[in-house]
């Protein structure tokens, strides 16, 4: 990714908490529902290619083709914030009615050894229809990582033994190619489904 882009999104990112100060402040007509999650401009999506939990090669620009995408980047093995936010987004999708055909949950793996094809897809069972699973080396989970401006570090360990990884907890919305919105970490599936209804209306 370009410095650029990199400036343009930890910029996005960080004057996020003034555009909210400013669309609260607007007591006449009050916000619409979901738009505090909107950046104050849409950045490019980076593409990039990996492999599904089915096992078939993808690309971003293919699945968000036909989508809105959320993404988030967690593991199987993560014991709190990845199954309670692949939840949210899963629960988020149902209350969007029959606008949920219309997003597309994805969880990139931080956690390439792991995390299999196969891994993906049994951990995905766990959760609401409508979440796909992405996989891939290590050097390409780690560029689209890089892209994404998500951090992921791994605890030193054996192989034998079990180990966490801390990570970024935010999920991207992706959107016409572009990435107008993000949810932070914790955020509610009511709160994101307004969000991505705001999005949809586009």
């Amino acid at each position: 990714m370009s410095k650029r882009l990199t400036q343009a999104l930890m910029g996005s990112l960080c004057g996020l908490g003034l555009a909210l100060v400013f669309v609260r402040s607007q007591a006449t007509t009050g916000p619409a529902p979901g738009s505090e999650f909107l950046l104050p401009a849409p950045l490019p999506a980076p593409d990039f290619e990996l492999t599904k939990h089915t096992g078939e090669t993808v690309h971003l620009s293919d699945l968000a083709a036909e989508h809105t995408l959320v993404l988030f980047f967690g593991y199987t093995h993560c014991p709190d914030i990845c199954p309670l936010t692949m939840t949210a987004i899963g629960q988020a999708r149902e209350l969007l009615g029959e606008d949920k055909t219309r997003v597309l949950g994805v969880l990139i793996t931080v956690d390439p050894e792991r995390d299999t094809p196969e891994e993906l897809n049994t951990y995905l069972t766990h959760f609401p229809p409508g979440l796909v699973g992405l996989t891939g080396s290590r050097e390409a989970l780690a560029e689209v990582a890089n892209d994404y401006l998500v951090s992921a570090e791994h605890e030193d360990h054996k192989a034998s033994e079990p180990y966490l990884v801390t990570h970024t907890g935010r999920s991207f919305v992706v959107h016409g190619g572009v990435l107008p919105m993000t949810f932070a970490t914790g955020t509610t599936a009511e709160a994101m489904a307004e969000g991505l209804a705001l999005i949809l209306r586009d």
